[in-house]
């Protein structure tokens, strides 16, 4: 079936359907342009959300007014040695340190034994970075596994750059410092496990988590929505086998934060009981990262973070049927967006397509701050208001075409300024009554019952449609407004409803026109066959009352008065004079340009009495 050939509503819920089809095939993607779409609206979502509280978290930074003495990166192991003693001097409950000890091993390298010896002094986790090309090592941070457990896209690899095997060895936590991003780079989640070669590794939060709880290990769980329990923090990992990140407003991202400059070798008070991440703001580190709240984030930052969101249980996360969610929210706002188009005027369709758009970025907001989850804020919205624009397009395109149709019905009937008025209304309301001056022009077919009988009804309409076409063509083109067509009867206004300079001259003139096209119809061969018979025309001007006639159900817009009534006397009367055209003395009166009326004496016209009638003549011709 062709489009164009349905119903205009039926059209309409064809190209509502297609939009929300497309919104669907947007939400089953898996296309990393509209993951990172989707990543910055959960971003912009997280950002309404007061940040979870981080107790029990200090982050020591290696930052500018630190590195003022070694005025090198990275620090020399010596002085990162002084530095984690120092930490481990204030009685942290575990250290979580974020650079990669890699490179340059063995006892005999300066600032490795005391780089060990200070990783030994309280539970330290240490990083490594994925991918390498050395081989996997014994994990130190064991993560058990209560199959079955289905993460299909975790991070694998063969390799890794670990750590110097004498930071291993006096380390209790072994993890993954790698970030992932998407398409943009920008960070929003962290990995919770990783894989390298046949192992699993804890993600560097995780562990840190692991080592203040002081839990054996980290426990993988349930089936195809994977989660994590680390003592008594469980959290839901998504395909990935990653962390969701919560991204607050970028005056509310850093985790209490200390310089290093500001730790002493007697320890910081600041630092007692805490979970202490280490690591660096420096530019020249590498460690910069961009997130939904800042495209400079320290990634010591980020661990931080999560590790704060792990320990208070704010972690969020995808379920597998929020998709499913999504699908049919967008399904249900589409419904109501393409009935609003259907039954509703533009603007209230429009009022009721942004209002129910809104409802699942709103839905989302919730979840996210309530319930943790993680409900795609933009697409249902934004596929619900493109199903409302098509929609309503495609209603507002078939009122157009309703509206050329009807205007193009009408304007067979009367003058464009008519139904100009009439169109640029509210729509079916009355037109409000006047008085005014306008000349009232009649026409009639002699002979036309003597016709009708020796004509078959068919060829009888076949010729008065291309009578009728002619006459009022011709009414239209000199301004007037056809009334009515009645039998073999035009009636005509000039100068009504719209006002018409010369209207007296407008319709002598369109008379004169009728009369000519009418006497060459008349002598084409079924015409004359038929026996077509003389126009006869009456006109005249004077005051009558025009406007809206009738009952609620039906108006008439039309004019009434005598002018009017004498017009059709003086049509009729044309029987007497011998004359084809009669004007009335209102007519005479009204002088109109270009034109001679010639007195033809007075006639007792039914209704009127006597009444002085003019046969006009267009000046100037023979």
């Amino acid at each position: 079936m062709r489009v164009a050939a349905l119903k205009p509503r039926h059209r309409t819920v064809l190209v509502g359907a297609l939009a929300a089809m497309a919104g669907l095939a947007v939400l089953a993607s898996l296309s990393e342009p509209y993951k990172t779409v989707r990543e910055q609206a959960l971003g912009v979502v997280s950002q309404l959300a007061a940040p979870p509280p981080m107790p029990g978290i200090m982050v020591v930074d290696i930052d500018d007014a630190a590195s003022l003495d070694t005025g090198t990166w990275p620090w020399p192991r010596a002085e990162q040695a002084r530095l984690i003693a120092a930490v481990a001097a204030s009685s942290p409950t575990a250290i979580a340190l974020d650079i990669v000890l890699s490179g340059h091993c063995g006892a005999e390298e300066p600032g490795n034994s005391e780089l060990a010896d200070a990783i030994g002094l309280v539970p330290t986790v240490i990083g490594f970075v994925l991918p390498g090309r050395e081989k996997p090592v014994q994990p130190l941070s064991p993560v058990a596994v209560q199959p079955p457990v289905d993460i299909p896209f975790l991070w694998q690899a063969e390799g890794a750059e670990w750590p110097c095997p004498e930071f291993i060895s006096r380390a209790e936590g072994l993890a993954s410092v790698s970030i992932g991003g998407d398409s943009s780079a920008t960070v929003s989640s962290v990995p919770g496990v990783v894989m390298v070669g046949p192992s699993l590794y804890p993600g560097f939060a995780a562990d840190a988590v692991r080592l203040w709880m002081d839990a054996s290990a980290a426990i993988l769980s349930g089936g195809s929505a994977p989660r994590i329990a680390i003592g008594d923090a469980v959290a839901n990992l998504d395909s990935s086998g990653e962390l969701r990140l919560h991204a607050p407003r970028p005056e509310e991202w850093p985790v209490h934060t200390m310089s290093a400059a500001e730790v002493k070798p007697a320890g910081d008070a600041r630092l007692k009981d805490k979970l202490v991440f280490i690591g660096s703001s420096l530019a020249q580190a590498g460690n910069l990262r961009p997130t939904a709240a800042d495209p400079l984030t320290p990634s010591t930052q980020i661990q931080a973070r999560m590790a704060g969101q792990l320990m208070t249980g704010h972690v969020p996360w995808r379920p597998a049927w929020t998709s499913i969610a999504e699908m049919a929210a967008l399904l249900a706002g589409a419904g109501v967006s393409i009935a609003a188009a259907i039954s509703l005027k533009p603007m209230n369709s429009a009022a009721v397509t942004a209002a129910i758009a809104a409802v699942p970025a709103g839905l989302a907001i919730a979840g996210y701050h309530l319930m943790g989850i993680a409900f795609d804020p933009l697409a249902p919205s934004l596929g619900i208001a493109a199903v409302g624009i098509a929609s309503g397009l495609s209603q507002y395109a078939a009122a157009r075409r309703g509206e050329a149709a009807i205007r193009r019905s009408f304007e067979q009937r009367l003058p464009v300024s008519v139904v100009a008025r009439l169109a640029e209304g509210t729509g079916g309301e009355r037109i409000a009554g006047e008085e005014r001056i306008v000349t009232a022009l009649f026409t009639d077919i002699e002979g036309f019952t003597t016709m009708t009988s020796a004509l078959a009804p068919k060829d009888l309409v076949r010729l008065l449609d291309g009578y009728f076409e002619g006459v009022t063509r011709i009414i239209g083109e000199h301004g007037g407004m056809v009334d009515k067509i009645v039998g073999d009867a035009a009636h005509a206004f000039f100068n009504m409803p719209l006002a018409q300079a010369h209207h007296e001259a407008a319709a002598l003139a369109c008379a004169d026109a009728i009369y000519g096209f009418a006497e060459t119809y008349r002598q084409q061969p079924a015409a004359k066959a038929a026996g077509f018979g003389r126009t006869r025309i009456g006109i005249e001007t004077g005051p009558v009352f025009a406007g809206d006639v009738g009952a609620a159900a039906k108006y008439d817009y039309s004019a009434h008065g005598p002018a009017v009534n004498l017009a059709a006397r003086l049509q009729d009367a044309n029987k007497q004079t011998g004359t084809a055209i009669l004007a009335g003395p209102g007519m005479k009166a009204a002088h109109p340009p270009g034109w001679e009326l010639v007195s033809l004496g007075k006639l007792d016209l039914r209704g009127f009495g006597p009444v002085e009638v003019f046969s006009p003549r267009k000046l100037g011709k023979g």
